[in-house]
């Protein structure tokens, strides 16, 4: 799975496949320092560590490559793969930013519904990594949507932040067709996922600490799950004293409705509330 870490190696894959996808270069040295080209390390993920290349000065050292800028939106695709042949199972929205880190990851939503046009050309990508590559079981891709065209940004062969999001809201685990993948290399049925038209959008966000706090004594009964396949309203919840330093995740909520735009609605409300109870309302840290 080395190799499908390799941006170039992915680069190269695409360019003979036909597959739009950002340059990459392994050195600055040439390009534009005017933020229309991102460093990037080789080995991170949540975006950690990515920074437009603005300063002629600056030199991010070993473990760094350089990736062309594409405007967009951000959106995620979940495979499962199997010898040359992936599945998709669907794309989610991606949130970015946290305080004083704009390329961290925030959270989730989807499943998106996706047309049959995108729908093909993220299922291309899907076989195209497979093919090349033999990913195993599960894996994501994140992309830039950019007037309906996807750009692969990278790949993540492994479990990602947004199977949670698909698994609650089809009510079909993951796990199982992962593990049927990768011991008989079968893929999911068509159909299994409802990658077009989903009945119910689910979100998560991140709360991150925007200055230094505790976390405050939270009752987990008070947020069971709101109803027949549907999440809770928080997860990841901190012990009662922790303390969390500037930019660091605290804990994540979570929403569901019938559309993105009420899902995406509850989830930021909610994300708002609860950013009010840990910096307003909990206890303060001592010096």
């Amino acid at each position: 799975l080395e190799r499908v870490r390799d941006p170039f190696l992915v680069a190269r894959a695409f360019e003979q496949a036909g597959i739009a996808h950002p340059r990459v270069r392994p050195s600055p040295e040439g390009l534009p320092r005017d933020g229309s080209w991102l460093v990037k390390p080789l080995a991170s993920g949540g975006g950690r560590e990515i920074a437009p290349l603005v300063d002629e000065k600056e030199s991010p050292g070993q473990g760094f490559y350089y990736q062309k800028r594409i405007a967009g939106r951000l959106i995620t695709a979940i495979y499962v793969g199997a010898g040359d042949r992936a599945a998709l199972v669907g794309a989610s929205r991606q949130w970015m930013g946290a305080p004083g880190l704009p390329f961290r990851y925030r959270g989730s939503l989807g499943p998106l519904a996706i047309g049959p046009r995108l729908a093909a050309r993220l299922a291309a990508v899907g076989d195209v990594l497979a093919r090349s590559f033999a990913i195993p079981g599960w894996f994501g891709v994140d992309f830039m949507l950019a007037q309906g065209v996807p750009w692969p940004l990278e790949i993540n062969p492994r479990y990602t932040a947004s199977i949670e999001i698909h698994e609650l809201a089809t009510g079909v685990a993951l796990l199982p067709h992962h593990r049927r993948a990768c011991e008989a290399g079968t893929l999911p049925e068509p159909g299994v996922f409802p990658i077009t038209e989903p009945k119910i959008v689910v979100a998560k966000r991140i709360v991150y600490a925007s200055r230094r706090l505790v976390a405050p004594v939270i009752d987990r009964t008070e947020y069971q799950p709101l109803g027949s396949n549907r999440p809770a309203t928080i997860a990841d919840v901190p012990a009662a004293g922790t303390v969390f330093q500037s930019g660091e995740p605290v804990l994540t909520v979570l929403a569901c409705a019938r559309s993105a735009a009420e899902c995406r609605a509850r989830a930021i409300e909610l994300e708002r509330q609860w950013k009010r109870r840990l910096e307003m309302d909990g206890p303060r840290p001592s010096n």
